[in-house]
């Protein structure tokens, strides 16, 4: 027990890195874009630039954008759109997940489900050497009308004992190192659990609204700009 605690104390601050990979294999190739004819020509080399941070310390963490090389403006504006673009603030001790989004000039922090209702199962693989069982959630599409959720698959690592993940997901029982939410995959690159690293989350600045005020200020601002338009 007295070593268990150690791992645990240890492993309060962590910095993790993960890839996006499309779902499937492609983006370009899939079905319901395909269908869309949505224009993604040359979005499967860009997801490959993209690269994101997690990092974790005191009940805390801050999920972000780390890395993107912008060659292609337009693809690489896609290739972050469908991979995630927003940043994700999480408090543990206060039960709360905040989606840090920029909207029309200005920046709201959109409170988001903790996500604690997992279903846990049994089946498991390793990743990166680690031994990771498989969790299922149903996520809700923002306004969206018909067929809004999609189930979310997350691969968690009981090993690494932070309940974290990649955007607004985690409150597993360990660190969530693989990670299927709709078309693309968030896998971990690389995990730093040296509790020597010097870790500072981002202070959240902006004012806090809950997503269905969010969403009905996106909606009544497309209408006033179509209404700008039309006249």
């Amino acid at each position: 027990m007295f070593f268990f605690s150690i791992v645990i104390n240890a492993q309060n601050s962590a910095k993790v890195n993960y890839i996006v990979v499309p779902t499937g294999g492609s983006l370009e190739k899939n079905e319901v874009i395909v269908k869309g004819k949505l224009r993604v020509d040359g979005i499967d080399e860009e997801l490959k630039k993209l690269e994101y941070e997690l990092l974790i310390k005191n009940n805390k963490s801050f999920f972000s954008l780390f890395s993107a090389l912008d060659i292609n403006e337009r693809i690489t504006r896609m290739a972050k759109i469908f991979a995630g673009r927003y940043d994700y603030y999480r408090d543990n001790d206060k039960k709360i997940v905040l989606k840090i989004i920029d909207f029309s000039g200005e920046m709201f922090n959109v409170l988001s489900d903790d996500n604690n209702n997992w279903q846990l199962t049994n089946e498991t693989k390793t990743i990166n050497d680690y031994l990771c069982y498989k969790a299922l959630i149903e996520k809700k599409i923002p306004l969206k009308k018909t067929d809004n959720t999609v189930q979310v698959i997350a691969w968690y690592c009981p090993a690494i004992p932070l309940s974290y993940g990649p955007k607004e997901f985690g409150g597993l029982p360990g660190l969530i190192l693989e990670l299927q939410d709709d078309k693309i995959i968030y896998l971990v690159s690389k995990i730093d659990l040296d509790s020597k690293i010097d870790i500072k989350i981002k202070e959240v600045k902006g004012k806090t609204i809950t997503e269905d005020d969010f969403n009905k200020i996106v909606e009544q601002t497309h209408q006033n700009n179509l209404n700008a338009i039309s006249k």
